[in-house]
This record gives C-alpha cells, sequence and structure tokens, in this order.
C-alpha cells in the first residue's frame, strides 16, 4: 500500500482561493477510493477551520 502526504496552504472545504483548494479537496479523496493508498492532508489550522477537524 502507497503512503501520500499532501501538504499544501488550502483545501476544500477548509480553505480555497484558487485551484489548488480544489485540487487538494478531491484528489485525495479519489486515490483513497482505489483502496491502494492510505492519504493524508496536511494544512494550516486557520481560525475558519472547525472545532471537529481540529
Amino acid at each position: 500500500m502507497k503512503k501520500i502526504l499532501f501538504a499544501g496552504a488550502e483545501a476544500m472545504p477548509f480553505a480555497a482561493t484558487v485551484g489548488l483548494g480544489d485540487v487538494l479537496g478531491s484528489l485525495p479523496a479519489a486515490l483513497a477510493q482505489t483502496g491502494n493508498a492510505d492519504v493524508r492532508v496536511v494544512l494550516p489550522l486557520y481560525a475558519a477551520v472547525s472545532e471537529d477537524w481540529r
């Protein structure tokens, strides 16, 4: 199994201003659905991120 870590400044639905947020919101989920990868995403802890995700 592949282990993939995405690190970025934005990811949907938490914070997004340009296309990168859209990609980091959808690509990891699509890769995880294949069942061949352990996928994780890290981004800065912005104030807009709800307590449920902290």
